[in-house]
């Protein structure tokens, strides 16, 4: 064999290894591999015009469709649905607290953010890969920061305790260890933030929904609206966004013309219940630009939507539900959704309250069967410290965790109900 020949066959070995390195630790394939270091979108994100709500009508629901939920005899919970079930607890259950510790810490470059290389990580979701194609029974943990260029990122853990390790030190030849890139244009059209990652069943398919930001005020779409990436194999790790067929995004929740929403939505918690309908606690952020062109900016508002499917959505009720001046005597900043979980009887819900215009944040807790009227819930102590995201909780057996920012947090469920709610409405 001549030196070329044996330099050209140990390149070829060398390929080889690495491709099949590649797969063994977790790559979906060779072409994935050179493909990674390119956007998933190549062009700017930009808002199909078939981006829409629907009404109630449309959909073949009515302002009740969330109380079935309640009425209706139904399998348990899927774990994955993003709706922890506390249902065999009538009220909601005490809380002591085992530990809380970080569970993601900045480790690549584009985890600073490319504009203050400061940016801080989190927007978590937890979701356990036992669905769809090549099912391993590990906990995925989504995240991602806020900044131009930014995209949804993955670490994934053995048990739901953790260690949850990111794609890049699972293998040696990703660039990053994020699975959806948002298009390299900073500021103009940029970023991909806040994933919330469920199962379909419907569709047998992992739904990711993502918010993403591209100006389009002066054509009546706001600033930032929300969509979703869909793949049949989380292990993959590939997702293909949801676009018309001039690759445009194709926007679930879109912003509204009323004022609450009309700039950004964003933020959402999206939930699928055990009816097969699904549930969205919305945060909604209007504003206006003044004589001068400056953006004046409302703070965030709560409210509700509902779907049949995961894909189309309609508004439920008269939104927003939750805010400054609702006749809670609640405070008068910055809203935002936490989460949603199933009592026996009711919704508990928890979300994020301020001072004008986002001083002194705090958890704040309710509880409703019908998602209009609410019933105050004391929050757990230590609260959790708020902030941007919802929080993805996660039930195993007495313990629940809670994915906030960048740590996990872990408490002992103990019933403080004096009787179960049959017994109780009996009385």
């Amino acid at each position: 064999m001549t030196r070329f020949a044996r330099i050209g066959a140990l390149t070829v070995a060398i390929v080889g290894l690495a491709i099949a390195g590649r797969i063994a630790l977790g790559g979906a394939n060779p072409i994935t591999w050179y493909a990674e270091s390119a956007d998933y979108l190549r062009h700017p994100a930009e808002t199909s015009p078939s981006s829409r709500w629907y009404s109630l009508t449309e959909l073949g629901l009515s302002e009740s469709a969330a109380v079935q939920e309640f009425e209706s005899a139904s399998p348990p919970t899927d774990r994955n649905s993003g709706m922890v079930d506390l249902s065999d607890f009538a009220c909601p259950p005490r809380l002591q607290q085992l530990w809380d510790r970080e569970v993601l810490a900045r480790s690549e470059p584009w985890e600073g953010g490319i504009e203050t290389g400061k940016d801080v990580i989190g927007y978590p979701s937890v979701v356990q890969n036992v669905h769809g194609k090549s099912p391993d029974g590990k906990f995925y943990l989504f995240y991602a920061i806020h900044d131009p260029y930014a995209g949804i990122a993955l670490a994934v853990g053995d048990t739901i305790d953790g260690p949850f390790r990111k794609l890049k030190d699972i293998s040696v030849f990703r660039a990053d260890s994020r699975v959806l890139r948002a298009p390299k244009r900073p500021r103009k059209t940029s970023h991909f933030s806040s994933p919330v990652v469920q199962w379909n069943p419907q569709e047998n398919a992992w739904f990711l929904y993502f918010h993403f930001y591209a100006n389009e005020w002066d054509a009546g779409g706001g600033h930032q609206r929300t969509t979703l990436a869909v793949t049949d194999s989380l292990s993959s790790h590939s997702w293909k966004p949801w676009t018309d067929a001039k690759g445009r995004l194709i926007s679930v929740l879109p912003t509204t013309h009323e004022r609450w929403m009309n700039s950004q939505s964003t933020y959402h918690g999206i939930y699928r219940l055990r009816n097969g309908r699904w549930i969205a606690f919305l945060r909604g952020v209007g504003g206006e630009y003044d004589a001068k062109g400056v953006w004046q900016q409302d703070v965030g508002r709560l409210g509700f939507a509902i779907s049949p499917d995961g894909r189309r959505w309609a508004e439920l009720g008269k939104n927003p539900v939750i805010y400054g001046g609702d006749g809670r005597n609640s405070r008068k900043g910055v809203y935002r959704p936490f989460f949603m979980a199933r009592l026996a009887d009711s919704f508990l819900l928890g979300w994020g309250e301020s001072e004008y215009y986002d001083a002194d944040p705090q958890l704040t807790m309710g509880t409703s069967s019908d998602l209009r009227q609410l019933t105050p819930a004391a929050a757990p102590e230590p609260t959790l410290p708020p902030g941007d995201g919802t929080i993805s909780l996660w039930r195993s057996g007495d313990v629940l965790y809670a994915f906030y920012g960048a740590r996990q947090r872990a408490w002992k469920l103990v019933d403080q109900c004096a009787a179960p709610a049959a017994a109780r409405q009996e009385k």
